[in-house]
């Protein structure tokens, strides 16, 4: 419980400071409208993840028999004074905003509005922080998530860094990384930094990804045609995720791709009209490995709806010996001529 209580604190820190900031905002003459629904936003969501934990501390009381339930009555007021601060200060705020009011989607609810009135409002589940674990593998994932809030021009420096140390795997070596630097404004770029020059180079990045790539082709266990072709599609965009997606960039990853195939499809791809496209004569220009990779696309489409009207895989057969049966089965049901 202590862990939660711990975990609480800061956030209910920003909820006060945001509910003075918008009381501040609501006693000038000339009220920025912008500014007081960005900072509802905000308390909107700091709001939905306090509940989360207020739940938790109060189940967390009920658990131990040690507190009696003066302790949980004193927690639920404690709890009820600061949901009745933001209560108010909100109805304040949406009273003065009106139905211009256009709420933005949050972690847990989102609003959709037609004519400045607002109609329907949907429930979405919270979306938990990636944790980052120091694996450089992992990188690419995490930081795509966390850079919305780095980015985000709302939201202080001090908030970010407290996501920033939660965002981290408890022990890991990035976590220690992000220890190192004392929780102030000034150190929070260099903290960032810290994190982007230890894992997000992009050379390192690229041969990581590369090197997956490579074992993945050259190692290949027997996959479908369309688990394979997802595999390569995720290693692929995260390496186009890095900036290799050039024809020069590619040049060396299609020759390796053509070798693993099955002889089947290699066979199909070198008939099909793809192979011999120009991609340097559409805008924007496409590679060799983008016409590939939409070869392979229509291919795994092709087997689905065969699969389909062939009546599915479960027989076991292979799919040359599927292929032969389909046509077999046409020409049986074909009606035959008198001679």
């Amino acid at each position: 419980m202590d862990r939660l209580k711990k975990q609480r604190t800061p956030i209910r820190a920003m909820m006060t400071r945001t509910v003075n900031e918008l009381d501040e905002e609501m006693t000038k003459e000339d009220r920025d409208k912008d500014v007081l629904i960005v900072k509802l936003k905000k308390l909107i969501e700091l709001t939905d993840t306090v509940l989360d934990l207020d739940k938790q501390v109060l189940d967390a009381i009920l658990d131990n028999e040690e507190l009696t339930e003066e302790d949980y009555l004193e927690e639920s007021r404690s709890i009820e004074g600061y949901n009745d601060k933001c209560r108010f200060v909100r109805h304040k705020v949406e009273k003065f905003l009106g139905p211009e009011r256009s709420a933005s989607p949050t972690n847990s609810s989102y609003s959709t509005a037609s004519g400045g009135l607002l109609k329907k409002n949907y429930k979405l589940p919270k979306i938990e922080l990636m944790k980052f674990d120091g694996e450089i593998k992992n990188w690419l994932e995490w930081w795509a998530q966390f850079k919305k809030i780095d980015e985000d021009e709302d939201l202080h420096v001090t908030d970010k860094f407290h996501y920033l140390v939660q965002s981290m795997v408890s022990g890991s070596k990035a976590a220690d990384l992000i220890r190192s630097y004392p929780k102030t404004d000034a150190n929070y770029p260099k903290a960032i930094g810290a994190l982007k020059e230890r894992y997000g180079k992009e050379d390192i990045l690229v041969d990581l990804y590369t090197r997956e790539l490579a074992q993945f082709l050259f190692e290949r266990e027997k996959l479908s045609l369309e688990k394979f072709y997802d595999r390569l599609q995720t290693q692929l965009q995260a390496l186009e995720s890095l900036g290799v997606k050039s024809e020069r960039d590619t040049l060396f990853l299609r020759p390796i791709i053509e070798t693993s195939l099955p002889k089947e499809i290699f066979n199909a791809w070198y008939r099909s009209p793809l192979y011999q496209e120009d991609g340097a004569k559409v805008n924007p220009p496409k590679s060799r490995l983008d016409y590939l990779m939409q070869f392979l696309r229509q291919e795994v489409e092709r087997e689905a709806k065969l699969k389909m009207f062939i009546g599915g895989d479960s027989s076991g057969k292979s799919k040359k010996e599927k292929y032969e049966n389909h046509g077999r089965r046409k020409i049986q049901s074909q009606p035959q001529q008198d001679c």
